[in-house]
């Protein structure tokens, strides 16, 4: 962005000013308490009128106060990450040469501002990198000779104009290492003899971090080579894709940190006028663990910033600060960057740092029930405007309560609908089950224990891994109920009796252990799910509750948003809801979805079949959404915690028009 002296305007404009502004100084201010004989200008401009370039009359007015509708912008740039992109300062022609005695100097009207910025020395704009003024402690450097056309150093152009650069390195509102308000003053001063005889000031802010919504177009996703189901559409059943179907897959390999590769980072943008808008990723720790690759990052075009002094520590006192629990509402007539919203898991810096931004005004809402603590676990924003999907465990209990024969509709299993069988004999130790089995039917692998009120055995709710001969079933494993990390043992924890009823099961998703393998088999029918009394109270009442608050919080900041219920059932202790963190999705998360280039992609749910026969909650969803795509997420994230948004993170462009 290069100055425009505006020189005819300005000389035509003067003489119309000249009867208002007799003795003035061109942009200058005299000292009145001193007087002054000089002949040189005092004059530094800023793009005050924020056009893109810099002119000696338009931008005079309101260069020194700062306003949301008027007032110059710099950007921050994160030191090696390409070439430099500076606001223009620029100090205008000085007039006749330099009386002797006669000082240039520029200064920092807070010298503790320098630590936010840079000011570039003043060289050509196209120079890929230009080197810092070495400024004093106090704030004030002295620049005659770099402004002084009789200078060998001075380093202006043909008109005489001078122009520095300036560049952040540090956001508005970051806690470390010191407070800044986005702000910062300059003044150019003329001295002569220890006295001011002449200063022109300026004030800058600098431009916002904002945080890209859902809308942008998306240009990458990426995602870590944890499991092929959820990369590759190839190894995924055949209703089912990997996020290698959106085209924008990119794989990023395991460097020590998780799989949550969406909570290392949210990406956003920053710009001012006259330069390109630039994207910059937010980093967030885990815990001693790396950061996010930045290489990676970096060759895509993306700067990179850490916030500092947080942690992704289960437990912490940070757990909430992560990229799943911000999320950008997409712009509408109110917000044209989107509103933000954080869960209450944030730390008060994090929240603090997104409200010193003033574009997005943050809207918090309450996550600390939630056993992860993040936003993304039941709520997420689709790229239509104002659109929210909203997790509905009143919706799913709806579903499941509509499923024909309960007794034999299986969840997390299949084949979905499962042969209701009945204990004829219990022979060999327990080991052998005698029943109506053919092992012609199927190829059997597991049977769950549905009902034992013929012979109150009390076995109810144990899975078994089995082998069927013509004999009957051979017990090699069982799981106790009600235990998901349990690893099982050799024979049954409590012995079936004739008359017990149970399901057969081909294939069945399993909980995980807590130590990186497999526990109990997740194997369910809906009647065990609807006769759960303590999971239907958590769910109907206070789950539900909770999004419910959500709701209300989201409605009441936002006007005119379309809420998208989408059945999702949690689990938890119903004691101590509030502060206990228990409660997280138990069928898989279908608020925790990822929107790519024009397409939803959900987890799939792995419900039961509803009268049509197939998923009912699939089916819900694909009714809302005729772009749903649904990614097996369950081994690496689901019964871990999480979904597909938690595990991918998407590279979106900035939009195309100003911010400011």
């Amino acid at each position: 962005m290069r100055p425009r002296n505006g020189v005819a305007l300005s000389l035509a404009l003067g003489v119309l000013l000249a009867a208002a502004s007799e003795h003035a100084l061109p942009g200058g201010n005299l000292d009145a308490s001193c007087g002054s004989d000089s002949t040189i200008r005092i004059d530094l401009d800023v793009d005050a009128d924020r056009d893109g370039s810099v002119d000696d009359f338009f931008d005079e007015d309101g260069e020194d106060a700062w306003t949301r509708e008027r007032g110059a912008i710099f950007s921050v740039r994160v030191e090696g990450t390409g070439p430099t992109d500076p606001a223009p300062l620029v100090v205008r022609s000085l007039g006749p040469a330099l009386a002797p005695g006669e000082r240039i100097l520029l200064r920092v009207e807070e010298a503790e501002d320098l630590a936010a910025v840079r000011v570039l020395q003043p060289v050509e704009p196209e120079a890929s990198e230009r080197g810092d003024l070495d400024w004093p402690k106090d704030g004030t450097i002295e620049v005659t000779a770099l402004v002084d056309p009789a200078s060998p150093a001075f380093a202006g152009d043909p008109s005489g104009d001078v122009v520095f650069g300036i560049e952040g390195v540090r956001f508005a509102g970051l806690p470390e290492p010191a407070a800044f308000d986005g702000e910062i003053g300059f003044a150019l001063e003329l001295h002569r003899d220890g006295r001011i005889l002449q200063s022109d000031r300026v004030t800058l802010r600098v431009a916002p971090w904002i945080a890209l919504s859902t809308a942008e177009q998306s240009t990458a996703v990426f995602a870590m080579n944890a499991s092929e189901p959820f990369l590759r559409t190839a190894s995924s059943a055949p209703d089912a894709v990997g996020l290698d179907h959106s085209g924008r897959l990119v794989e990023i390999r395991r460097w020590g940190c998780s799989q949550w590769i969406q909570d290392h980072a949210s990406i956003g943008y920053t710009g001012h006028p006259g330069g390109q808008a630039r994207r910059i990723a937010l980093l967030f720790s885990c815990g001693e663990d790396p950061l996010w690759p930045d290489a990676v990052l970096r060759e895509l075009g993306v700067e990179s910033f850490p916030f500092p002094g947080v942690s992704l520590e289960r437990g912490g006192l940070f757990d909430g600060d992560a990229g799943g629990n911000l999320a950008v509402l997409p712009p509408g007539a109110e917000h044209p960057l989107g509103r933000i919203v954080i869960g209450d898991t944030a730390s008060a810096e994090l929240t603090a740092f997104l409200e010193a931004q003033a574009v997005q005004d943050p809207i918090v809402v309450p996550t600390r029930w939630l056993a992860t603590g993040h936003l993304d676990e039941v709520i997420g924003f689709t790229e239509a405007p104002s659109e929210v999907v909203i997790a509905d465990p009143r919706l799913a209990l709806e579903l499941l309560r509509g499923v024909p024969n309960p007794a034999s509709a299986l969840l997390f299993a299949e084949p979905r609908r499962a042969p209701l069988r009945t204990v004829g004999a219990v022979a060999t130790d327990g080991l052998m089950l005698t029943a109506d089995v053919d092992p012609r039917d199927g190829d059997w692998q597991y049977l769950r224990i549905v009902d034992d009120s013929a012979s109150g055995s009390g076995a109810a709710g144990q899975v078994a891994r089995i082998e069927v001969d013509g004999r009957g079933l051979w017990i090699n494993r069982a799981w106790e109920a009600g235990e998901p990390r349990s690893p099982g043992q050799a024979d049954w924890y409590i012995e079936p009796r004739p008359g017990d009823r149970f399901v057969l099961v081909e294939e069945t998703r399993f909980w995980a252990d807590g130590r990186g393998g497999d526990g109990s088999p997740a194997v369910i029918t809906v009647r065990d799910l609807l006769s759960d009394e303590a999971l239907i109270e958590l769910n109907e009442i206070l789950v539900a509750a909770k999004l419910d608050e959500i709701r209300s919080i989201l409605d009441r900041a936002v006007d005119g948003l379309t809420f998208v219920p989408v059945p999702v059932l949690f689990t938890g202790s119903n004691e101590d809801f509030e502060a206990g963190r228990s409660a997280r999705a138990f069928t898989p998360s279908l608020a925790n979805f990822q929107p790519i280039a024009g397409d939803l992609y959900f987890p799939r749910p792995f419900g039961p079949p509803g009268p049509s026969g197939r998923d009912a909650l699939e089916e819900t969803v694909r009714q809302a959404f005729p772009n749903a795509l649904f990614v097996d997420c369950w081994e690496t994230y689901h019964r871990l915690g999480g979904g597909v948004h938690c595990g991918s993170l998407v590279l979106r462009e900035p939009p195309t028009g100003p911010w400011w």
